[in-house]
């Protein structure tokens, strides 16, 4: 009985420390999926979400195509025009731009 709850409690504390690791690994697998939404977004500018998951073709939903995106334009690398279905991507201006 006491080993069992020794090995348990070893297990949590093992457990524990292996969760920052893993939300770093998400964290970098969002980031090249966003960078991948970028480079489609500049290729192929005026796309539309679903045209953009369908370019990317990496086994990801359609919603997590569409929660990149928006953090893609809450961070002002990418511009939309339009809501809901009708929402369009560009990228966003710079300077070189204008």
């Amino acid at each position: 009985m006491l080993l069992k709850r020794l090995l348990g409690m070893l297990f949590r504390i093992w457990r524990r420390r292996l969760r920052p690791f893993d939300r770093i690994r998400e964290s970098y697998r969002g980031a090249r999926r966003r960078t991948l939404m970028l480079s489609i977004v500049r290729l192929q500018p005026g796309a539309a979400a679903s045209e953009i998951h369908r370019t990317a073709k990496h086994g990801y939903s359609l919603k997590t195509t569409q929660r990149d995106l928006k953090i893609l334009v809450d961070q002002g690398v990418v511009r939309m025009t339009g809501l809901k279905r009708w929402a369009r991507y560009y990228p966003a201006e710079t300077m070189f731009d204008l």
